[in-house]
């Protein structure tokens, strides 16, 4: 795609306004002493802020958590065949961050009652002091006791900074005795506390709820990597040994919390065979019973040998009832437990012999899910929703084991009922034995079925307590508490660039503020960022300063002089005069000096000059004439052209040489209707042909309109604007005007500059001309940027 561009495009570009980083830079740099300074300032502020800071390190650990799953049967979890941890690291963090936990590490450390020692300028926070305190009272929420502790030759001087009452201990030991100090302190070591004499401290005591709420703000916890069973914890403290006490007494925490988890299961179990023990000491002791009688009142003492051979045909046949009447008596113990009410949760035995896979499995799950659903309602509350997750998949499962338990009781019952049948059909072999010994055997049968029972309930309460007694944490210590060595905050060098930095943006913000709220033309680079078509004859310092610069100010209107020649027009004949009209927006922007000056010093060139007063509503010449305000003057002459204009000069002298000066007159009630007819070209056209340089000094051309009806007759317009007085919306009207072609070749002319701001007595032209009397400058502007 081609981009045409044709005429009317190319000035478009070449008006358009582009920043000149040049300008820009040089209208900040003049004020350079002002960054200078501030960068010091706050350079010297950032290091007393460092000074002041206590830095901060950061304190990590790293753990792992270990899969402790005891299920040794086959599964099929893809994650467990990709070597990936069933572990949900998310509710181990909630675990960590848990307020039980936390509380229990603010208690065993006594976080909530905070040291500081008073140095020279700040006071610094310690772990470890001389001395403890104690608070013996309750601490609300939003209650801060603070004390003051001075160690002294044989004891304290404590002072509540609430009260300002103060007392001193007679001993090191302090015991509460008044009511404005419920605290105890003492010693660490009695012996080496009087090296601290004259030390000052500082106690804080806050609620343990609220340094919980503190210090789980400070504590990161979180995965250390993606896919890791590592858990982080980290803390930034100014205070490592505090923040490593912290983190290893979390981790310590933490995993007894699981012990005892652990050890609920095995404790569950065995109380549960203690109690089926006392059940089954009294079934056998009346099966014994039984059997002594029967086998008095029977006179039975030994089976024949037929008898025996018999029973061995079908000790197959017992030994399965037996297994299923087995099964039978366990499944309904196991249903037995489960009888609880319906919003009460215990935990169940598991591993009691049961030959269901399924049972078992559930049995399992259901532990696990109501220890985890009790530690989290111990943290989270009963109305977290995780919690309510839990109660219905408890629920769940809770009655998937009903259904289970009821299901293989019947599967029982089933093969009961068919394997009693098949030994029924066995027993017809045996109706030659007495009845007698039948009855005995099923006493026989019985009493081992509960001696079994026993042995197999007495190995898993061996069991459950070798387990309570070897269990072991899930929590595999990688790095205990470390402290890196460079401080994470404050960043020395980050703090000090940032600070220097700053200072410079505030400064640069002040005077870009300054730059673009300030409306005024200053110098000539305002005049050129509105308008680059028309040159800047010259800038004119503010000499009302400085009164006695005239050889400065002399030279600088040769320059003007110097200036103006370069943009005569080519057109104009050399051997005519040449006019100069001096204009500007509105009045006190120094037309009239302007004009006056430029006159001056043409004169003083040996040129033959005319000065005339062409602003006809508010003349100002008269005050460079000694002459009558009343003296007649070019408003006469275009009223009455019988009048000799000759008449009208007025020679005012110079140093050197006088130029003509002829004033306004008397102010004619309609100036427009003057100017209308064509006198006034005619008489700048005779003045051509007598003068080297016709010079008007005219009315302002956005009040009145009489300056607009004779600049066409002129070759050179001088547009005069004040330094600090005009606004650039005036140099926009100026612009427009030379743009419609209302004033001819004109150039600007910059009034008033401050000398002290911009010249420094050189006054932008290399003249370098010291006066005699060279004003003191301050130092900082003796620097040439």
């Amino acid at each position: 795609m081609s981009i045409i561009i044709n005429d009317k495009n190319r000035d478009l570009f070449e008006n358009e306004e582009k920043i000149d980083f040049k300008v820009e830079i040089r209208k900040y740099a003049q004020y350079w002493y002002w960054f200078v300074a501030t960068a010091i300032i706050a350079a010297l502020l950032a290091l007393l802020y460092l000074k002041l800071s206590n830095p901060k390190y950061n304190s990590y650990a790293r753990v792992k958590v270990i899969d402790d799953k005891q299920n040794a049967e086959f599964s099929l979890d893809v994650s467990t065949l990709m070597g990936k941890s069933s572990i949900n690291l998310e509710n181990e963090i909630a675990v960590f961050t848990s307020f039980r936990l936390v509380k229990q590490v603010v208690n065993d450390l006594n976080l909530n009652i905070s040291y500081f020692i008073k140095e020279n300028l700040k006071s610094r926070r310690l772990f470890k002091v001389p001395f403890t305190v104690t608070h013996l009272e309750q601490i609300n929420p939003k209650d801060i006791f603070e004390y003051d502790i001075k160690i002294k030759e044989d004891g304290y001087i404590i002072t509540n900074k609430e009260n300002k009452e103060q007392i001193t201990t007679e001993s090191f030991w302090y015991k509460s005795d008044n009511a404005n100090f419920p605290i105890n302190v003492m010693p660490v070591n009695s012996e080496s506390i009087t090296q601290y004499q004259n030390s000052e401290y500082s106690v804080t005591v806050t609620s343990v709820n609220s340094k919980v709420h503190s210090l789980l703000q400070t504590l990161s916890i979180e995965p250390d990597g993606k896919d890791s069973d590592i858990i982080k914890l980290s803390i930034k403290s100014s205070i490592p040994e505090e923040a490593r006490a912290i983190l290893n007494k979390l981790i310590n925490v933490y995993a007894e919390d699981g012990i005892l988890d652990k050890q609920e299961v095995s404790k569950r179990t065995i109380n549960f065979v203690d109690e089926r023990f006392k059940y089954l000491l009294s079934e056998l002791d009346s099966i014994e019973k039984s059997k002594e009688t029967y086998k008095q009142i029977n006179n039975i003492s030994v089976f024949d040998a037929d008898a025996n051979a018999a029973v061995l045909k079908k000790s197959t046949k017992d030994e399965s009832l037996f297994n299923i009447e087995t099964q039978v008596l366990l499944t309904n113990e196991l249903k037995q437990s489960l009888r609880t009410e319906e919003d009460k949760y215990e935990l169940l035995p598991s591993n009691i012999g049961l030959q269901s896979a399924t049972i078992n499995e559930l049995t399992q799950e259901y532990n696990n899910v109501l220890l985890e659903y009790e530690k989290l309602k111990a943290s989270a509350g009963s109305n977290n929703p995780s919690i309510q997750l839990l109660d219905i998949k408890i629920k769940d499962l809770k009655s998937n084991i009903n259904k289970s338990i009821a299901g293989y009781l019947l599967q029982l019952n089933t093969t009961l009922n068919k394997t009693k049948a098949s030994l029924d059909n066995v027993e017809d072999y045996f109706e030659s034995i007495p009845q007698k010994e039948k009855t005995l055997r099923n006493i026989d049968r019985q009493q081992n079925l509960k001696e079994e029972l026993y042995l197999l309930l007495l190995q898993k309460r061996e069991e459950a307590a070798i387990n309570l007694a070897v269990t072991v944490s899930n929590l595999k210590i990688i790095d205990l508490a470390i402290t890196d060595e460079i401080p994470v905050s404050p960043k020395k060098k980050i703090v000090l660039f940032g600070s220097v930095l700053g200072g410079l943006l505030l400064v640069f913000a002040v005077f870009f503020l300054k730059f673009e709220l300030n409306t005024k033309v200053f110098n000539s680079d305002d005049i050129e960022a509105i308008n680059k078509k028309n040159p800047v004859l010259a800038e004119i310092p503010n000499f009302e300063e400085h009164k006695n610069e005239t050889f400065q100010q002399k030279e600088v209107f040769k320059g003007l002089v110097h200036s103006i020649n370069f943009v005569r027009p080519k057109s104009s004949p050399k051997t005519e005069g040449y006019s100069l009209l001096v204009t500007s927006a509105i009045k006190g922007e120094g037309k009239t000096f302007v004009a006056y000056n430029l006159a001056t010093t043409l004169a003083e060139l040996n040129k033959k000059v005319i000065l005339i007063g062409a602003d006809f509503r508010n003349p100002q010449l008269q005050r460079y004439s000694d002459s009558d305000r009343k003296i007649l003057g070019i408003t006469d002459y275009l009223y009455d052209q019988s009048l000799n204009w000759h008449d009208l000069l007025i020679k005012t002298p110079t140093s050197t040489r006088a130029f003509d000066l002829m004033l306004t007159g008397a102010i004619h009630p309609n100036p427009s209707l003057l100017l209308s007819n064509d006198s006034f070209e005619l008489f700048l056209k005779e003045l051509k042909t007598k003068y080297e340089y016709i010079i008007l000094d005219s009315a302002p051309t956005l009040l009145v309109t009489d300056t607009l009806l004779f600049s066409q007759f002129t070759d050179t317009t001088i547009y005069v604007t004040r330094s600090g007085f005009t606004d650039k919306k005036l140099v926009e009207y100026s612009k427009g005007l030379i743009e419609d072609k209302m004033i001819n070749n004109a150039g600007y002319l910059i009034n008033g500059i401050a000398l002290n701001k911009r010249y420094d007595y050189n006054y932008g032209y290399g003249y370098g001309y010291n006066a005699d009397s060279e004003i003191k400058k301050p130092w900082y502007k003796k620097i040439k940027l």
